[in-house]
């Protein structure tokens, strides 16, 4: 299955940093989008979550998205491993 992951975060959120790194530790490839920037942060907007960081995953063979809020290596394990 072919997944393309997008990271929504700030560059001053501790918990973003862990998730980036957790995700280049696994050599999974993702998108970085930082919500500083204005159409980043519309897009984020859209998910009505609150808070970073937001990893949206979509299968591209069928479209599915899921989204994890927050970090955590458990669930970032199961749903992206």
């Amino acid at each position: 299955m072919e997944k393309e992951i997008t990271l929504y975060g700030s560059d001053s959120c501790i918990y973003c940093s862990r998730a980036k790194e957790w995700l280049e530790k696994h050599k999974l490839k993702f998108i970085y989008k930082d919500i500083a920037d204005e159409t980043n942060r519309k897009e984020f907007e859209g998910y009505n979550v609150f808070g970073v960081p937001l990893v949206v995953v979509v299968n591209k063979e069928t479209n599915d998205q899921t989204t994890v809020n927050g970090f955590s290596p458990d669930i970032y394990e199961k749903e992206f491993l």
